[in-house]
């Protein structure tokens, strides 16, 4: 089974954890939800995930509504800014070579577009 958010599963360690990413890696799926935390799987490739049409899927719609995605933690984060006026932080964390810096980019580059 295949589980786009792992806060959703009644038991959770590292090895369910560790089985989850690899299944939904294996299917260029890199994105995964535990709860408010987006844990990013570094492809080591370009992906399909970030032109336009993924930026106006994420844009004003709730977590569950799409797959897991940079974009959706940007569009959080901007709403929770305007909308409940309270500030954001977002934490990118991750060994070198992880795709720090690239997910930095793609947030920015998603909360530049509202």
């Amino acid at each position: 089974m295949l589980v786009e958010d792992l806060a959703t599963l009644e038991n959770l360690n590292e090895g369910i954890i560790v089985d989850q990413l690899n299944k939904r890696f294996n299917l260029g799926q890199i994105y995964t939800y535990i709860g408010d935390i987006l844990i990013a799987v570094n492809p080591f490739k370009s992906l399909d995930l970030y032109g336009e049409q993924h930026s106006i899927m994420y844009r004003n719609r709730s977590k569950s509504e799409n797959p897991p995605h940079i974009y959706a933690v940007a569009d959080s984060a901007y709403h929770a800014l305007m909308h409940q006026k309270q500030s954001q932080c977002v934490v990118i964390s991750g060994e070198s070579g992880a795709g720090k810096t690239e997910s930095a980019n793609l947030l920015l580059k998603q909360l530049v577009s509202f």
